[in-house]
């Protein structure tokens, strides 16, 4: 089993949103439960432009050791550009170069060991600045809509504006029916056009982000959508079916089983724990397994996974699942499959069940009665059944006492815990890069983890 630790995970999350900041003042803050932060600057109110502004936060409350992450969106004629850290850092402080544009807005966020947030903002005028807007005159892309496997697509882009040199980033998206893959190395480019041989895949779409030497950057005015004939690559079927058992007390074992029908084999899956007692996040492990076997035992009132799977060509699925999982409704413990049942031994043990039911209870004592005789007391003992009563309505469970085989088991199928598949678009992707121009995305989303995947285009 391939397990990283919280601390290392935690240091490879991409953060995808705006964060916040504030003056040299203290200011007030968002907080998340009783973690606070503020924030300081070495500039207040303004800055010149061709200077930088350097941030430190302050955390307080929460749980140590905390984790940090910046953004500073920089408008230019109200245009944003926005620069983001991709992943949490240990140091509190950070520091930009400020070369254009007529206002900022910096965003901080902390996040503490239980994964509580709190975050900042503020706002600085910027001085000095020349507007020299960066635009993107001219895309080509070949050889048309439609591409055969083998197929080299070409992109061409003309720029103008902004401070010369450019450099490109090539955005390249594929999609074989429930799968995808997005191909490496495409960004810092120097060239302004791009190749790419297609190997796979029955749809892509393709854009380009082009970037100043200043840190100014132009999009795409559209998606480049085409379609990709000749693969025969069997749907990946990526699911999975789960199980949660009581193993005694303050003890419980939750179980996955995740299996992929297609793609290229052999596939990989990859399954997020996070584990919480009492409402507060105790473990977080990333686990590997090329059998999508996992399982989990310890301690705790509530488990979340999050599952996914990349087959051997490194396409990922595009379903993915959530599940939850809460410790009142697991099974409950078993009882031995080694009692003898028969008629008068199920009376009694429904008896003490259903003790709470005046009515049952007395239509038992008659079954009893007729039978035994007096059922006031047992013979020998030897038949006496301890069981709790159930005070509410809930049925009691009575399996036998082996361990379940994943396999076969019907209730791997009960409604224990969500498991809602989140499902991409898979029909003409959308994915020119709009969500990055949102500059009021304050909380960052956790990602679906994956690991690097070997580089898909040719190097500069």
């Amino acid at each position: 089993m391939n397990k990283t630790s919280f601390w290392m995970l935690i240091l490879l999350l991409p953060v995808l949103a705006a964060l916040a900041g504030l003056t040299a003042l203290p200011a007030a803050c968002l907080a998340a439960e009783e973690l606070t932060v503020t924030m300081t600057l070495d500039k207040e109110g303004v800055v010149q432009a061709g200077d930088s502004l350097t941030a430190t936060l302050h955390p307080s409350g929460g749980r140590a050791p905390y984790f940090y992450n910046f953004t500073i969106i920089i408008y230019e004629n109200e245009e944003p550009h926005i620069f983001r850290m991709d992943s949490l850092i240990a140091e509190s402080s950070h520091t930009w170069p400020v070369d254009f544009g007529d206002r900022l807005v910096l965003k901080g966020l902390i996040m503490d060991s239980n994964s509580a947030m709190a975050t900042c903002e503020a706002s600085l005028e910027i001085q000095g600045g020349v507007y020299d807007p960066l635009t993107i005159t001219d895309e080509s892309f070949g050889p048309g809509n439609t591409v055969n496997l083998g197929d080299a697509i070409t992109y061409s882009v003309s720029a103008q504006g902004g401070q010369p040199p450019y450099t490109y980033d090539y955005k390249l998206r594929l999609v074989q029916d429930d799968c995808y893959f997005e191909p490496k190395g495409g960004d810092g480019h120097s060239a302004n056009s791009f190749s790419y041989t297609i190997t796979r895949g029955t749809e892509g779409a393709f854009y380009c982000i082009v970037e100043d030497a200043l840190g100014r950057k132009a999009y795409s005015q559209q998606s480049f959508e085409f379609t990709i004939l000749g693969d025969n690559h069997a749907p990946m079927n990526f699911s999975e079916t789960h199980d949660m058992v009581k193993l005694g007390k303050d003890s419980y074992r939750v179980t996955i089983q995740a299996s992929a029908t297609g793609g290229a084999q052999p596939v990989r899956f990859y399954c997020w724990w996070i584990l919480y007692k009492n409402g507060d996040l105790i473990d977080e492990v990333l686990d590997l397994r090329g059998d999508g076997a996992f399982s989990l035992e310890g301690d705790f009132d509530r488990a979340t996974a999050s599952l996914n799977a990349a087959d051997a060509d490194n396409w990922w699925s595009v379903n993915h699942f959530n599940l939850t999982f809460d410790t009142k409704d697991a099974d409950r413990p078993y009882l031995s499959d080694l009692i003898v049942k028969d008629p008068l031994r199920e009376a009694r043990d429904t008896m003490r069940i259903e003790s709470l039911n005046p009515d049952r209870l007395e239509s038992l004592k008659k079954f009893l009665e007729a039978v035994q005789g007096d059922s006031s007391d047992d013979p020998d003992g030897s038949d006496m059944i301890t069981v709790t009563p159930v005070a509410d309505d809930s049925e009691w469970v009575r399996p036998d006492l082996a361990t379940p085989d994943l396999s076969n088991n019907p209730r791997m199928n009960r409604p224990l815990a969500t498991a809602t598949p989140e499902p991409e678009e898979t029909t003409g992707p959308e994915i020119l890069p709009t969500d990055l121009l949102n500059p009021d995305m304050i909380m960052p989303q956790v990602p679906n983890l994956q690991p690097p995947q070997a580089p898909g285009f040719p190097n500069p």
